[in-house]
């Protein structure tokens, strides 16, 4: 058995294992955007922004339901506007480029996990017989090892999971993150390194606005305490990297944040402006957002806080003899730096902590490298046992998800899509539909994205739907089941309606119009 390349990976084919392990999430991943209809909220309303850049609208500025959309990130929509000209506007399309990319993640952070684990290799040599150096190769070592074990632990996370197949600003910022991180690695060394973090702090702005530039302070604070990289802020590629990158995303931010409001009501300067002027509940907000967080990453979680723990109780010989160097201080307070902000914010979507998963995942992959070594001999060949494992759950998993009609998410149908379509069919074109009872701006996105035709604010009591059928008796109106019905036995209301359509709990209705033969 250990002559097969899947169970060979230490002994130099770990490549078959590694693209095994990327068929695997690739699959699982897109198996997970067939969830439904876009659910209304943030999904549904960058998937309309996305469409109408596609439909002529353009990059910049972005518009939703015709209007400027000032306070949306533009990174997210412009991925989305791209799939949507090549392969048109869907529910898929617009979840099939956050698939792409949270697959090059966990590749950037395969690299990134095996330049930080780089200092493993002097503890591997000592435990290491020198059969096991002659026949090292690429893979048959223990950084490598430990960085194809990080890319898995991020793949595996459930923070991760959860949004990987899914629209959001999270995953774009975790992305960028992760390439900032690779870039801080290579350098000083690679000069590559600077081109890299210039992109990453470029791109995490105009991915979520101000938190794009936290990498750039946990740069600041990892070179405190990683006297190897610490000459990097005198380099002058590196600078000028960041410097560009700062302008880059300043080009997109400055100008969007001001016709927003100023720097505390604008949210793209958000979580900047609320470590400057905290809320009341800050402190609260912190160990919610820990507390949620730990949650999320379990159970890697568990290795990622001995990590912590080792670097917090352990000094000296001990920190040497249980493999604890310069760069695991340097990544928990470079992740700390990212986590921080969006946590006193108490972060809002939890998407925003996905910035934090690629830290988590190197310090708890370097944990499980660091069991592997005090147990003494063949460190690299543990680390691949353990590989091995996860990359076969992973199969198993891609296995059933394509042999099966079983999904592993929501399966519950969502009417919108039809109804959407339908009321673009029977109302004017142009013509905005009313709606009765709360909507929010995510179900305006949702008729929209499926149906294109737009939602009035909505009217919250008979009294004011009465005069609103009055004035246009032609008028269709989105509701609900309950609310129509309660419409028709409220004394308030003496109007007769007509259910134009319905699907599921949602109904399109309007006045009766008389026939020719009855009375006015």
């Amino acid at each position: 058995m250990t002559e097969l390349p899947f169970f060979a990976g230490e002994e130099g084919r770990g490549h078959v294992l590694v693209l095994l392990f990327f068929v695997s999430v690739f699959v699982i991943t897109v198996w997970g955007t067939w969830d439904g209809a876009l659910p209304a909220g943030s999904e549904a309303s960058l998937a309309e922004t996305a469409r109408e850049i596609a439909a002529g609208g353009g990059p910049l500025p972005m518009r939703f339901d015709g209007a400027p959309a000032h306070d949306t990130p533009p990174f997210a929509p412009w991925i989305m506007s791209l799939f949507f000209l090549l392969f048109g506007a869907n529910d898929f399309t617009a979840r099939f480029g956050f698939v792409l990319l949270s697959v090059a993640t966990s590749w950037v952070l395969l690299v990134a996990g095996r330049e930080a684990s780089r200092d493993l290799a002097a503890h591997e040599a000592a435990a290491a017989e020198a059969r096991e150096r002659e026949h090292e190769t690429r893979w048959a070592t223990l950084p490598a090892a430990t960085g194809v074990l990080a890319a898995i632990v991020l793949a595996s996370t459930p923070l991760f999971g959860r949004f990987a197949p899914h629209v959001t600003t999270g995953l774009p910022l975790a992305f960028f993150a992760s390439l900032a991180l690779l870039g801080w690695l290579y350098l000083p060394e690679r000069r590559f390194g600077a081109v890299l973090w210039g992109a990453a702090i470029a791109g995490g702005v105009l991915s979520v606005g101000a938190g794009g530039f936290l990498p750039i302070a946990g740069a600041a604070v990892a070179g405190a305490v990683e006297r190897g990289r610490r000459r990097i802020w005198s380099m002058p590629a590196f600078l000028a990297a960041t410097a560009a990158g700062a302008a880059i995303g300043g080009l997109w931010l400055v100008p969007a944040a001001a016709r927003g409001g100023g720097f505390f009501e604008s949210p793209l300067w958000a979580p900047l402006s609320t470590l400057v002027r905290p809320g009341p509940r800050a402190g609260a907000a912190l160990v919610d957002s820990f507390v949620n967080v730990w949650l999320r990453s379990f159970p890697w979680s568990i290795p990622a806080t001995v990590a912590a723990a080792r670097l917090l109780f352990s000094i000296g010989a001990r920190r040497r003899a249980c493999a604890v160097g310069e760069i695991d201080s340097a990544l928990f307070l470079f992740a700390a730096a990212v986590f921080l902000p969006f946590a006193v914010a108490g972060a809002e979507p939890v998407s925003s902590f996905l910035a934090v998963a690629p830290f988590t995942a190197i310090l708890a992959s370097r944990e499980i490298a660091r069991w592997a070594l005090l147990r003494g001999r063949h460190p690299m060949r543990r680390v691949w046992v353990v590989n091995h494992v996860l990359t076969a759950l992973f199969c198993l998993l891609m296995l059933l998800v394509v042999s099966t009609f079983v999904s592993l998410r929501r399966s519950s149908a969502d009417p919108i899509r039809e109804v959407a379509r339908v009321a673009g069919r029977i109302s004017p074109a142009g013509a905005r539909i009313g709606g009765y009872g709360p909507s929010a701006r995510g179900e305006n996105a949702r008729m929209l994205f499926y149906g294109g035709r737009s939602l009035d604010e909505p009217i919250e009591t008979p009294a004011e739907l009465g005069a609103a059928l009055r004035a246009d008796p032609a008028k269709l109106f989105l509701s609900s089941v309950n609310d129509v019905e309660a419409l028709a036995g409220c004394g308030d209301f003496q109007m007769e309606l007509r259910v134009y359509f319905g699907a599921g709990d949602l109904v399109l209705f309007g006045a009766r119009q008389p026939r020719p033969d009855e009375a006015p």
